[in-house]
């Protein structure tokens, strides 16, 4: 039950990425069609969408090292606790008996 739960979840999720993907897609697209309009020439236009490119795909290649390294962050400092709380609880104990 708790399987299924979960892949409901995944799933969700999933869709929940798909969507942002797609919306973002579009949004760029209407941005660059509107930059478009007002610079006019073509090759200002292949420029600025080149640049849009750029942009985006520049935040895909840094934002999961990011994420990953300020999730890593959160996890030591996790670590550092629970330890610090072991040792504290290790001394608590020996000292009673």
């Amino acid at each position: 039950m708790s399987n299924l739960k979960k892949d409901r979840e995944s799933s969700f999720e999933d869709g929940l990425a798909k969507m942002l993907i797609v919306s973002t897609n579009f949004a760029l697209e209407q941005t660059g069609r509107a930059w478009t309009m007002m610079i006019g020439t073509e090759k200002r236009r292949k420029n600025l969408s080149n640049l849009i490119g750029l942009i985006y795909i520049s935040s895909l290649i840094i934002a999961p090292p990011v994420y990953f390294f300020s999730s890593m962050k959160e996890i030591y400092h996790s670590y550092q606790t629970t330890n610090q709380y072991i040792k504290e609880n290790v001394k608590n104990t020996a000292n009673h008996l």
